[in-house]
């Protein structure tokens, strides 16, 4: 859902669409009941979803198929739509189950440092100076750093 999100807030910030911003309140609204259910359990999750963000997600789905042919269909927005639209069959599993999160922000976050640090350990001086970067990374902290005892 954050990559639909992203796609209806590029076009709001390069057209001013109301479109686009009603689109962006709505999905808003979905994570707002996340952040609501977020720690509890999945069964308890579960329940919420389908109580509160089910008719919420079913209304978007439904008023961006209303949407769309009102709008050229080469616009962005027009794209932003069918980005969306294309999506909903698959990201409508994180209302049945109630472990699976409304987008894959944390496991994005969580892969960071590892590109990050591939791009910029590229240039660590030497093939002997990455070798011995790749055993120290590799090292439990205990080892690199022991404790003072």
């Amino acid at each position: 859902m954050a990559h639909v999100r992203r796609k209806f807030v590029d076009v709001y910030k390069a057209e001013g669409s109301t479109i686009a911003e009603h689109a962006i309140k709505r999905i808003a609204k979905l994570y707002g009941i996340e952040k609501e259910v977020r720690g509890q359990p999945p069964e308890q999750r579960r329940a919420a979803r389908q109580e509160r963000a089910k008719p919420l997600f079913d209304e978007l789905e439904d008023w961006l198929q209303e949407q769309l042919p009102k709008i050229s269909g080469k616009s962005p927005l027009a794209r932003a739509i069918r980005y969306a639209l294309t999506r909903m069959s698959k990201m409508r599993d994180y209302l049945e189950h109630g472990f699976l999160e409304l987008d894959n922000n944390a496991a994005e976050r969580s892969m960071r440092p590892i590109t990050l640090g591939r791009k910029n350990y590229l240039f660590l001086g030497s093939e002997r100076g990455g070798k011995a970067a790749a055993i120290a990374y590799t090292l439990p902290l205990e080892t690199v750093f022991p404790k003072e005892r």
